[in-house]
């Protein structure tokens, strides 16, 4: 199955971790792989920062 909207972005945020499971998930109710291609993941800027105290002062 391919999404039934067709749109010009999709983007995903999120850490490489988490795209990776929901990846996993949408494979499991059976999203094609080739999807998630047009699936920007993860976006957002890179600020190192691993725990929410860290995001929240970063940001």
């Amino acid at each position: 199955m391919l999404c039934k909207y067709q749109t010009k972005y999709m983007g995903m945020v999120g850490s490489n971790k988490r795209v990776s499971t929901v990846y996993k998930i949408l494979q499991n109710e059976g999203y094609n792989p080739e999807f998630f291609h047009q699936i920007y993941a993860p976006i957002g800027l890179d600020i190192d920062a691993l725990t929410p105290e860290e995001i929240s002062v970063l940001s």
